[in-house]
């Protein structure tokens, strides 16, 4: 079977050859992919791709098929020093961020967010609401005909609207001050940003390919069971329904604390989660989820990445013998995780197709 063929097999709950392997690999374990196993040329557009191709992975790529234009807010960036100023201005206030780029994992980090005050609050949801939304279906299928065979294109759907601000534009402790002392300008903003949402899932769902993914980051340490059931389950189910309109499977990024919401997260009818991630830095097996989600939901990870750092292949037999015990039936699994790290031992990982054809081959 070809790696396309298992991630479809998976998803439908059918059995392929092996189970697939769908990994997520950091940007600099990507170049360490690159430099260490030879293979086809690639561009920047078939980087990933081809890292996934090499270590006989099955790749899931995010593509972003909305471009959004903001007509009536003033952006500027300026970069000093290492320094990178984000500014937005609006009729209702301006609105600053500021972030570096951490070379040695290829992303930046912000010091400071965009939203801080009620004021912000009030800023932020006018450059929301005053989206323009454009179509960009043709970058899905340009990243499907690169894919070919190595695997599945996912395209991008937002996250729920208080995730969205907890993990992007306000950040934790913030929101829920704003939660308990605005509540009301804080409801309307959610409840505009899951309008415009529902937009950009329209868009999205009329693109090329099978699958959504948004990118939720749910975890019970950022978000309680009460807040999520409000302001989170109610919203997804919406997607799904966009989705599934559409013959979207709808299969959100959830990579956290995700014992305290399974018993919600079975009522929005999900088509799958990915990456589901055990103990330590995770709370949640495969077979726990299993038996809380029921049969019918692609569960997709299984392994906690922290493990690959001074790992060895019987280490990760291990990890993967743990991660599959827990499960009678391993139709709809796709083993996973969250994103390897560059001082991951890379033989540990590599081993992981092999292991997989050995044990369910």
């Amino acid at each position: 079977m070809t790696s396309r063929e298992r991630l479809l097999c998976a998803l439908h709950g059918e059995r392929p050859d092996r189970l697939p392997w769908a990994p997520e690999f950091n940007v600099r374990f990507c170049d360490r992919i690159l430099a260490e196993i030879p293979g086809r040329p690639y561009s920047p557009d078939t980087q990933y791709i081809e890292a996934c191709r090499r270590m006989r992975a099955e790749c899931i790529l995010r593509v972003d098929v909305v471009e959004v234009e903001h007509p009536n807010v003033r952006k500027q960036e300026v970069e000093e020093d290492g320094l990178i100023v984000r500014t937005w201005e609006t009729p209702h206030g301006t609105l600053t961020s500021r972030a570096r780029m951490v070379e040695d994992i290829g992303v930046e980090m912000e010091s400071e967010h965009m939203v801080k005050t009620v004021d912000d609050v009030r800023a932020y949801r006018f450059g929301y609401e005053d989206a323009v939304l454009h179509a960009r279906h043709e970058a899905a299928q340009r990243q499907i005909e690169n894919m070919g065979d190595a695997g599945l294109i996912t395209l991008f759907g937002p996250p729920t609207p208080l995730l969205d601000l907890i993990m992007f534009q306000i950040r934790l402790p913030t929101t829920h001050y704003l939660m308990a002392d605005h509540p009301a300008e804080m409801a309307g903003l959610l409840e505009a940003m899951h309008r415009r949402n529902c937009e950009f899932y329209e868009i999205v769902a009329d693109a090329p390919g099978e699958v959504v993914r948004s990118f939720e980051d749910t975890s019970t340490t950022l978000i309680s069971p009460a807040l999520y059931r409000e302001w989170c389950l109610p919203q997804l189910q919406d997607y799904r329904d966009i989705c599934h309109a559409r013959g979207k499977l709808f299969v959100p990024h959830m990579c956290g604390y995700l014992r305290g919401v399974l018993d919600d997260l079975r009522e929005t009818g999900l088509d799958g989660i990915e990456a589901i991630t055990p103990p330590p830095l995770g709370d949640t097996s495969l077979g726990m989820a299993r038996e809380a989600l029921g049969s019918e939901v692609t569960l997709i990870g299984g392994i906690d990445p922290t493990q690959f750092v001074g790992a060895t292949p019987e280490k990760t037999r291990a990890l993967v013998q743990a991660a599959l015990s827990g499960l009678d039936d391993t139709r709809h699994t796709v083993l996973g995780h969250e994103e390897v790290h560059i001082k991951a031992d890379f033989e540990s990982v590599r081993v992981i197709p092999d292991v997989l054809e050995e044990l369910t081959g």
